[in-house]
């Protein structure tokens, strides 16, 4: 069983683009090995993104997207943390 959390995503929609900075839209769940194809992972493992950074990290390959914005890995990372800081989470 997957955990969702509405408020969680609530929260990560409120908070700046990992990569520009600018106001979010979007709670981009990040690639789990071992999922189908389209199936999500856990709410916790999400960043916030704006629509077009989050259409854009669709539309390419992770290791591409990566090597222009950095390790998605460590950017959950950083919003688990902030999460737990702020206790969200």
């Amino acid at each position: 069983m997957k955990w969702r959390s509405d408020l969680y995503l609530k929260w990560i929609r409120s908070k700046p683009c990992m990569i520009t900075g600018e106001p979010t839209s979007d709670a981009h769940h990040a690639k789990c090995k071992g999922l189908g194809m389209g199936a999500k992972c856990h709410d916790l493992f999400t960043i916030p993104l704006t629509r077009l950074r989050h259409s854009e990290r669709h539309s390419m390959a992770r290791s591409d997207w990566e090597e222009k914005y950095g390790n998605e890995a460590e950017m959950v990372l950083q919003m688990i943390n902030q999460a737990l800081e702020e206790c969200v989470i």
